[in-house]
């Protein structure tokens, strides 16, 4: 037989593929070199073997060939950053590959040891830039010089290092539940479909909302009326509802996707009910909105219990927890409540 020994010359031979070769019909042999193996551009080297009859194995010399890599037209860029939370987006100009461009992966980190890092993956946008979304929520709300590489994967199956930025960032130490909305209807959608369950469309399609789509618009709607943060008012009622499956004292006909009044010993006629999605979701919002802030409220009320709170007891998401909360004030008793519905953002801001 024939065997090609392929190795690229960066990092000597730690990614060596011995090939074998087949025989043409012309009575050459060759063997096909799968790039993916060795995921290096550059120089490469193929040393060939040929093994006799007798079974002793012979050199019948070398050949190199060259690897392109990717590079970008232009320096990476940051912007958007906002001073209340912390948050900003990277933005990286198109890159260039012989292969073609599989992705491009944003790994970010604050800490020196890296223990914060998170592999973001980007969008392309209509310009040809990549974009993504960095928020200290995935970084453990470290403040300080967060380090930003970017890697192109080519459709050649090479990952490789095309540059890097950085950007000092001054974190809260929570998560806020006024301010303006960081995800997108297409990510609150994705973050359902995650869940594996079906939206109950003919249930609340009698409600206003027989998309998944329109639900989660109404919610972008509601928080950006009162400045509430889309995203918390979102996670909080895939909590309490289940994902929208329900099953405890509230019913899905009620249209009250945080439990309001369903205190903790209640039967399900003391939990709010509401004429529409809409009116039940704007509830919600004006609920968290006692809790998140002194502010008045844009709307008319419709929050049967918004009298009830002690108005700005709980600005963070986190204190939403009664045990967590330092006042000992809060939406609900168990524990973690309100970092479990942080952790459910975090998913959503990563899809």
């Amino acid at each position: 037989n024939v065997m090609f020994a392929t190795w690229s010359e960066q990092g000597g031979q730690d990614d060596l593929v011995w090939y074998t070769g087949h025989k043409n019909a012309d009575g050459n042999w060759e063997a096909a070199i799968d790039i993916r193996n060795h995921k290096t551009p550059g120089a490469y080297k193929v040393d060939v073997y040929y093994t006799l009859a007798n079974g002793v194995m012979k050199s019948l010399g070398s050949a190199f060939f060259e690897v392109s890599g990717a590079s970008l037209t232009s320096e990476i860029s940051i912007k958007d950053y906002n001073d209340a939370t912390g948050s900003f987006t990277v933005v990286v100009p198109e890159p260039q590959s012989a292969s073609g461009v599989s992705s491009v992966l944003v790994p970010v980190w604050c800490s020196e040891d890296q223990s914060d890092i998170c592999w973001y993956s980007t969008k392309h946008q209509s310009d040809g830039t990549y974009t993504v979304s960095v928020d200290p929520i995935n970084h453990k709300y470290n403040s300080g010089l967060y380090k930003i590489h970017v890697y192109v994967v080519s459709n050649n199956g090479i990952q490789q290092n095309v540059g890097t930025a950085s950007q000092m960032v001054s974190a809260t130490q929570y998560y806020t539940i006024m301010g303006d909305t960081t995800v997108t209807i297409d990510q609150m959608m994705r973050c359902f479909e995650s869940s594996g369950h079906a939206y109950p469309s003919a249930a609340l399609g009698v409600g206003g909302a027989s998309t998944l789509e329109q639900f989660c618009l109404l919610y972008l709607e509601e928080a950006h009326a009162e400045g509430v943060r889309a995203e918390v008012a979102f996670a909080q009622a895939m909590k309490e509802t289940g994902w929208l499956q329900y099953g405890g004292i509230v019913q899905i006909d009620q249209f009250n996707f945080a439990g309001i009044g369903a205190l903790d010993g209640n039967s399900s006629g003391n939990c709010a009910s509401f004429p529409d999605v809409r009116t039940g979701i704007r509830a919600q919002i004006q609920h968290l909105k006692a809790y998140a802030s002194n502010e008045a409220l844009v709307n008319a009320q419709v929050d049967p219990r918004f009298h009830l709170v002690t108005r700005g007891s709980a600005p963070y998401v986190e204190w939403l927890g009664q045990k967590e909360n330092p006042t000992g004030a809060g939406w609900a008793t168990s524990t973690n409540y309100g970092y479990s519905i942080v952790s459910m953002i975090r998913q959503i801001k990563l899809l």
